[in-house]
Formats: structure tokens, sequence, C-alpha cells
């Protein structure tokens, strides 16, 4: 018997279904990642974290890259747009402010998945569809306010729309991964005042 089999045949386990499983689960995967990083955790150190049979997440998730997908999708906040009539820079700063206010618990998970995908083969389909059902509508959302910003003289007519959005959350990440440190107010106020200048002579917004 392994000791993680052992640790689990001893580990009392809470009676919880549906939303209340899911969300301890999450929790698990959260801080198996935060201490072991991506690599070394696995869906055995999962289950005991969490206080459930391996069955139980085998069950839901076939693998660990799918569950620690699962849990990116359930922890990262909802880019939800502004109200209608909100302007571009106004826009710009809620839709970034979604993707980076979050605890520092999950921005550490966040940024190692993130460093995993990037640096690891194994990771690599993980990787895929995180950028694809993740990262790419939040992404999507941005373009469209750059979009109305050109519309309304923000920024240049021929500025590349695709390109701007991904800058964004570009800079709030590279921060993350080279300096440390969790995007603040004042660095997400700097990103926004370097990709939508205020508005000037000639604007409409």
């Amino acid at each position: 018997m392994s000791l993680n089999d052992a640790t689990e045949s001893t580990r009392p386990r809470r009676r919880r279904r549906g939303a209340a499983l899911e969300n301890a689960i999450h929790d698990a995967v959260v801080d198996e990642v935060n201490e072991l990083g991506y690599a070394a955790s696995s869906l055995e150190g999962i289950a005991v974290r969490a206080g459930v049979g391996r069955m139980s997440l085998y069950r839901r998730w076939p693998d660990k890259p799918s569950l620690v997908l699962a849990t990116v999708r359930a922890r990262l906040p909802d880019a939800e747009e502004p109200e209608e009539g909100t302007g571009p820079r106004e826009r710009l700063a809620s839709l970034l402010t979604t993707m980076f206010d979050s605890s520092d618990r999950l921005v550490t998970f966040l940024e190692r998945v993130l460093i995993a995908t990037a640096t690891a083969p194994t990771a690599a389909p993980l990787a895929t569809v995180i950028r694809s059902e993740v990262f790419a509508p939040r992404v999507a959302r941005l373009a469209r306010v750059f979009a109305d910003a050109r519309e309304v003289g923000l920024i240049d007519p021929a500025a590349d729309i695709e390109l701007l959005a991904r800058t964004g959350p570009a800079l709030l990440f590279q921060q993350l991964l080279l300096v440390g440190t969790r995007p603040d107010s004042d660095d997400l106020r700097r990103v926004v005042d370097h990709l939508l200048p205020p508005c000037g002579p000639g604007c409409r917004g």
C-alpha cells in the first residue's frame, strides 16, 4: 500500500455532494499546485487534501489536466461586460480587473499553471485548451473594446486591434512572471493609460 493509499484510508471523509463537493475539490487542486507545483501535483494528492476517494475524482475528470482546467474555469473571475454606455477606458479597466482581481492564493495557482503550460511539453494540451476556452473569449471582449475605441478616435484608425487586445493581459502576466508581484490598481491604470490614452482633441469618447 502506498503512502497516499494509507493516508487516504485513514483520513476522515465528510459527506458532501454537488457544489459543496466540487468546491472542496477545486480548493484542494489550488493547494496542491501551490505547494508542489503543477508537475509534482497528482490526483491522489488532491483526493487526500479534499478528503475524498480517488474514484470521486476519476468519475468526474479522467486525468490531472482535465481537473486543473476545471479549477481554472471555476476559479478565474468572470469577464463580465460593464454596463452599456460605459466608455472604452472604463470598460478596458473593468475587463482587465476581472482577469486579475483574485486572491494571492489564486494568483499563485494561476501563475504556476501558466508557467507549466509554457515550459512543460506534457502540459501543452492543457495550454491549448486554456488559451482557447479561458483566455480567448476574454481577449475577444477586449478586442471589441479597442474596436469601439478606434471608432471614437481614442486610437489610430490603423491600430492592430488583435495585438492591442493581447497586450494588456500580457503586460499584467509579465509582472506576475518576471516581477513576482500581483498587479494592483496603479498597475492596471498604467496599462489602461498606455493602451488607451485619455481622450484628446478630435476624440469623441
